[in-house]
């Protein structure tokens, strides 16, 4: 936080960072800052019992910009991103932005995430019955394969 009053306690926020990291364990996705600090401000509200008020939003906001520039890998990578998959279109290769997810069995490994219809939930998209996995390229962008 740029300023000196800090409208959240350390206590507090341990909470609400442990709070976040188990929706993700649990399937849940942040694909910017803003799903961060919308997450983050429901835990608050969960935990105090009070809608977040526009100076502890602003704290909460500092707060998410500040830990997802330093480790972005830690809760945006958890979930799904959006990241540009090159393909095959019309006879030629296309960078197309598209859902990416970590492979729930493997988390090493990226695939190219989908939306299950009847649940709900972010899941592995499949051709053919195979997870379509994803490889990162040397510049920055992804390609299908494995």
């Amino acid at each position: 936080m740029t300023g000196e009053t800090s409208y959240l306690s350390s206590a507090l926020r341990s909470e609400l960072w442990s709070a976040l990291g188990d929706r993700l364990r649990s399937g849940g996705a942040l694909c910017t800052n803003a799903d961060s600090l919308d997450s983050l401000c429901e835990i608050y509200e969960e935990i105090t019992g009070e809608v977040a008020p526009d100076l502890v939003r602003d704290e909460i906001r500092e707060m998410v910009v500040a830990v997802n520039e330093a480790h972005p890998e830690t809760y945006l990578a958890n979930g799904v991103q959006i990241g540009r998959v090159e393909m095959r279109v019309a006879d030629s290769s296309r960078r197309i932005p598209t859902k990416i997810m970590p492979d729930p069995e493997d988390p090493e490994e990226m695939c190219i995430a989908s939306r299950d219809p009847d649940s709900g939930e972010v899941i592995p998209a499949k051709r053919r019955g195979a997870i379509r996995y994803i490889e990162k390229s040397r510049d920055g962008s992804w390609r299908e394969g494995r």
